[in-house]
């Protein structure tokens, strides 16, 4: 297709000889000499030909001469890109236009992939390994092309690189507590207190405002993907309460030489620690 063709005959007699090419038995216009050029030949200038050579004698047709044009080939339907779960089985498919029979090569980063020379590339239980940059090579007698790239992206459950850590706060301050997620997400998020989910404690974080000691307990999220979920290790958070007097030492009058004792009670976060003056 696009390239210049001749056809042309030799034929002997009394001169002058005459000439008339035709296709498909249609003379084909001002085709006149015993060279017949078509320049930029399209689909449409396939077919049979002859040419009639006559003179004062009489004439003859020739035997019939078939011009083929192959068209280069093209990637009509390229490969998908996908994501899928790991474990998944998985089909790129290429469709292509043009003059076969037609040659394929897949390729994974640039290489090829070994035995991938059909239309299609079945992957069965694809793997991490799976996910790359995939092409296809497709040749012809005609020449090649190479198609679009294909990105292959394989979700794998989900990991934790860095998990939520224990806390000690005092009671009326602020908790706070983080994960940070590996893998290939979006990710989902669930925090949970001894085992029990929080309503609405969905995000990479966690925070409490104004903690109470009924907030002291053990904390975990669970974080998913499309692929799975993994849950965190455990986090303590510990609430301290800051000591208060519950008993006030008494003021005493004593006898110069007697005994004497002070006592007074507290409560807050044990150990307290105590200091007389």
């Amino acid at each position: 297709l696009g390239e210049s063709v001749t056809l042309s005959v030799e034929a002997i007699g009394e001169a002058p000889l005459y000439y008339q090419w035709r296709k498909e038995g249609v003379a084909v216009g001002g085709a006149t000499n015993n060279a017949y050029t078509i320049v930029g030949v399209q689909t449409n200038h396939g077919g049979d030909y002859v040419v009639v050579v006559s003179n004062v004698g009489g004439s003859v047709t020739s035997a019939v001469a078939r011009l083929t044009v192959l068209v280069p080939p093209s990637v009509s339907t390229p490969p998908a890109s996908q994501t899928v779960v790991a474990g998944t089985n998985v089909t790129l498919s290429v469709g292509v236009s043009g003059t076969g029979p037609f040659g394929y090569q897949w390729r994974k980063n640039g290489g090829n992939i070994l035995g991938a020379t059909n239309a299609s590339y079945a992957l069965g239980s694809v793997g991490a390994a799976g996910g790359g940059d995939y092409t296809v090579f497709v040749n012809t007698a005609a020449g090649s092309v190479v198609s679009g790239v294909a990105v292959l992206t394989v979700i794998g459950p989900p990991g934790i690189s860095l998990s939520p850590s224990n806390q000690t706060v005092v009671v009326g301050t602020t908790a706070s507590f983080g994960v940070t997620a590996s893998g290939i997400g979006p990710f989902g998020y669930q925090w949970r207190k001894e085992g029990v989910d929080l309503a609405g404690a969905t995000n990479a974080s966690y925070a409490i405002a104004n903690v109470t000691t009924n907030h002291a307990g053990d904390y975990r999220v669970v974080v998913s993907n499309a692929a799975g979920s993994v849950t965190s290790v455990v986090a303590v958070l510990t609430v301290l309460v800051p000591p208060t007097i519950t008993l006030e030492p008494a003021s005493q009058t004593v006898v110069a030489g007697a005994g004497v004792s002070f006592n007074v009670g507290a409560s807050g976060t044990a150990p307290l620690g105590y200091q007389w003056r």
